[in-house]
Formats: structure tokens, sequence, C-alpha cells
């Protein structure tokens, strides 16, 4: 429901010892996907880091509310710019704590820590809630120069947050929207469950590559969805397999993907003519 919200509830318990345990809360920016060996010999940099802000304490340290982090980025190619904010939230014991965070502020990455005093089955619980901007979100406004557009990518971000502080804000209407979402698109299959489950993996796969909020956005459908970077992201044809899925549960994201391509009909007839076709 929340098109620019992410969120994590993490939760930990000693069950056999009494402890002082740190918990670290973190936006990396020099993160790389180096699972898969056939894309090693691949550039795995994606991102320029442009800064990266940290700030303790409850109480208002300028424009940013406490325990926050923040880092903006574009990527290395298209030069996109990209926002991430998070707030926190921590519990002892089913009790709230206010406590200052350690900020650790470095070059690539931000991280909040906490370290606490914990007794044996005592929980301790850490939340945090994420905004995301775009420069091609369509809150974004066209802007003069880089500092510009981080400017207001960084105050979009943050005002999506001012009213969402704790996991369950995000969780409780993200389960309700799921389900709809679940309703309208299930396929369901009679007397092979192996055939169901793929079919509903899959389901689940086209769901996340373009989701009921893709018309916000000027994007077309990677060959690979998010699956993996074999593609580099490209847009092909591919696209013609998914397109009945799209047609048939959510046309309004069928829409969006002819109006990509309509968009850019001007560029491909004058990259035809430079090389020759028509």
């Amino acid at each position: 429901h929340a098109y620019h919200c992410c969120g994590v509830n993490y939760r930990v318990v000693p069950e056999n010892y009494s402890a002082t345990i740190t918990l670290r809360s973190s936006i990396e920016g020099d993160v790389i996907n180096d699972n898969v060996s056939r894309y090693r010999d691949l550039n795995q940099v994606h991102l320029n880091i442009l800064s990266t802000e940290g700030h303790p304490g409850l109480d208002e340290a300028g424009p940013q509310p406490g325990n926050s982090i923040l880092l903006q980025c574009e990527t290395s190619h298209s030069k996109v710019g990209v926002t991430m904010f998070a707030k926190h939230a921590t519990w002892r014991g089913g009790e709230e704590l206010h406590l200052d965070a350690k900020m650790d502020i470095g070059p690539k990455c931000v991280s909040a820590e906490w370290t606490l005093d914990v007794a044996q089955g005592q929980a301790i619980v850490v939340e945090k809630v994420v905004s995301v901007f775009t420069s091609y979100d369509e809150e974004f406004k066209d802007a003069e120069d880089r500092e510009d557009r981080d400017k207001c990518l960084k105050r979009l971000a943050m005002e999506e947050l001012e009213d969402v502080t704790y996991f369950s804000q995000l969780l409780d209407p993200h389960r309700r929207v799921w389900l709809d979402i679940w309703d309208k698109s299930d396929i369901l299959v009679d007397g092979d469950r192996f055939v169901q489950t793929m079919i509903r993996a899959h389901t689940y796969h086209l769901l996340i590559t373009a989701s009921h909020h893709r018309e916000k956005v000027d994007a077309g459908l990677p060959a690979r969805g998010l699956s993996g970077e074999g593609y580099r992201g490209h847009v092909f044809w591919d696209e013609v397999y998914m397109f009945p899925f799209y047609l048939s549960k959510f046309p309004e994201v069928a829409k969006s993907h002819l109006q990509y391509r309509i968009r850019r009909l001007d560029s491909a007839r004058k990259y035809a003519a430079a090389n020759g076709y028509r």
C-alpha cells in the first residue's frame, strides 16, 4: 500500500544467557550481488554514493527526527538519483526505550547502533521504517542541477515518514493489500500441487517486477525481472510472454507498458534511420 516505504522488525531473545548485546542498523551503498559465479566478471558497482547522514537522539536535530540515517546516491550509468531515509524504534522486555543511537557515518555506509544489557529470556526489538525516492518518481519535479535534485529527494523521503514511526503502521495495511492482490491474480490448478506451486512462484515474480503502482513510473519490463543481473536490466521483447498476465489481471499495468513503448517510438525511428533503416 505504501509505494515508497518498507520496514523490518528485528527481535532478539537470549534463551540461555544474560549479556550485553549490540544491534546495528545500516543503509549500505556498496552492496554487490556476488552469489552467482557467472555474474562475477560483470561490473557489480551500480551506485555512486553522494552523501551519508546520521542523527542520534529523540529530539529534533535540525530538520531530521532522531535516531535516523540517510544515504543519497545515483546510478552509475543512467544517473538516476536515489535517496533512502530510515527511522528506528527500540524495545526491551516489551517497554519502548528512548535511547540515543551511536552513529557510524562512513563514505558509503551509515549505521545506527544500540548497546543494551539483556536478561535471559528478555526480548530486544529494533524496528526500522524506511522511505525510498528516486528522480524517476512522479512526485519528483525536474531540478536545475544535481544539488537541487538531491535536496528535493531528501525532503520527499523525510516527509514520507513524518507520520510513520512503527513497523505495524506499515505491516497491517500491507497484509490487507496483498490479500486483495492475490484474490485478483491467483490462478488455480486442480490435481497437481507442483504445478500450482510453480504458477504461484512465477506469479509472485510478475507481481514484484511490475506492481499496480507501475503507472506512476516510466519503466518497461526487464527480461529477468528482479531475479538476476544477467541482462543488466535491459528491456527486450520478453514482455510479450508476460503481457497476457497483466492484461487479464491488471490492465492498468499492461497499459503503462504500452505507453512506455509508445513514448520511445520517435527515438527508435531515429536510431533505425541512423543505421540505414526505416
